[in-house]
This record gives C-alpha cells, structure tokens and sequence, in this order.
C-alpha cells in the first residue's frame, strides 16, 4: 500500500512546524530574561514559575491536540510577555522602561550603530516632552540674566540650539503646572539623561532625555545662568528667570561635575 502526504498538508504542516520551534526558542530565552529582570525589579516573585508553567502549558497542549494549536499560543504568549512588561514598567525607574519612546530610540540606535549609520541619534533626537505636547509652542519664556528673552526661534540660533531652547521651556512648564521646586539633570549609565523634580519635598521622574539632547539643553540653561559651558571640572551658580502665565520665577542654577 503507497502512502503519501499531500502537497498542500506538507506545506501547512512545514510553516506550523516552523513557527512551533520558533515559539519555543522566543519562549526559553523570554523565560530567562524574565526570571532575571523579575528578580532584579520585583526581587523574589513568581513571573518566573509562571513564564516556566505557560511553556510547559504549551508544550502539553501540542502534545494532546496537535500542531494546529500553535497559533494560538502564539497569541496567548504575545498578550501573557505584554502584561508582564507593562506590569514590570509600573514599578521600574524611567531608564528602565521598555514601553516608552526611550527605549526605542536606544533599540534603534544601537541597530544603526551596528549597521554603520552614525547620524540616527541626532534624527531621532525629539523628547519625550515635545511629543507629548503635540510640537506646539510653550507659554513659557526664558529670561537670561540681563532680562532678554530666548524663546527658541531666533534668527542667529541654529537648529540644533532651538530644539535645546525648546525642550527646556517644554521642562519647565511641565515642572511649573505640578508645583515643582527644583529640577535635576542626572547623568545616568549608557547614553540616558534623567531629568527629576521635586515636588512637595519628594523627587519624581519628569521625563528622560537622550545624551545629545540632554547636554544640549544642559547647554542652553548654562547660557541662560550666564555659565561657561566650556567648563565642566568645577561647579558653576547663576541665575534667569521664567515666565509662565503672566508669573515671573527666578531661578537659581548650580552645575556640578560628576562621572
């Protein structure tokens, strides 16, 4: 007796199969990574076992059931990694975030990085604070110490500073609207600034800014404090102000070196 398979049930049969070894490599290496991001964000929790019993879930049910089950676990899988990253993002600091625009803008670059393209940072350079805002233009006018305003659309001013001009006014109106007292730059590992206020005493993330953006707005307030922004070994004090809705802030800045 011949016995044969039809083209067209070995063709389904290749792709499920193909996509059930796939499942299997993505779900050992999310389960790793899970089992060492949970502990170092949640400390002793059960998303491993979890990650670990969704496997051997899948696993039991391919068995019982056939191939033909595959993409559903493909859906269940996507949806079950979904909560854990957004739960995980809950309670992680904001250079730790993975569903932000941060965390893109890193993915990509370091892509580029390693296709050879070296301009995407300075493409791609567009905070967090100006998207969210819809690219429209801040109520807030930044006074240097002389009492000359910088608004970020000035003739002489490249593009490069205007874009700093504007993120810092976009910060301060942020800052301002939730009662902040002070704002911090914090250098943080990688290629992330951290920006933070204060508010009621107690220090909340703002938003978090990439190195070439954060240094230039770094940049931008050193000039508005009348600082030299040459210098990066010693601490700078100055002063500006801020206008916001007819409200006049004066602002004391201090710079400071840090590794």
């Amino acid at each position: 007796m011949d016995f044969w398979i039809q083209t067209d049930n070995l063709t389904h049969i290749f792709w499920l199969g193909g996509l059930w070894v796939l499942l299997s490599v993505i779900w050992a290496s999310a389960s790793v990574w899970i089992a060492s991001d949970s502990e170092m964000i949640f400390g002793e929790s059960s998303w491993p076992l979890a990650s670990v019993c969704i496997g051997a879930l899948f696993f039991l049910i391919t068995v019982m059931w056939g191939l033909s089950t595959t993409p559903v676990f493909a859906v269940g899988f996507i949806v079950a990694l979904f909560f854990y990253t957004f739960t995980r993002d809950k309670k992680a600091p904001a250079q730790e975030r993975i569903l932000c625009i941060a965390f893109l803008k890193k993915i990509l670059i370091r892509l580029a990085g390693s296709l050879g393209i070296d301009d995407v940072e300075s493409l791609l350079s567009k905070s967090m604070t100006q998207l969210s805002s819809g690219q429209q233009d801040s109520s807030v006018v930044l006074l240097k110490k002389d009492g000359s305003p910088i608004d970020g659309q000035g003739k002489g001013m490249d593009r490069a500073g205007s874009k700093a001009v504007r993120v810092v006014q976009g910060l301060f109106e942020k800052a301002i609207t939730n009662g902040a007292t002070d704002l911090h730059f914090e250098p943080k590992s990688g290629e992330e600034i951290a920006v933070r206020c204060r508010v009621d005493g107690v220090m909340q993330n703002l938003t978090t800014l990439w190195a070439a953006e954060g240094k230039s707005s770094i940049s931008a307030l050193k000039v508005l404090a009348d600082m030299d922004i040459a210098e990066r070994r010693r601490p700078q004090d100055g002063t500006f102000a801020v206008l916001f809705n007819g409200r006049k802030f004066d602002i004391r800045a201090a710079s400071g070196p840090s590794n």
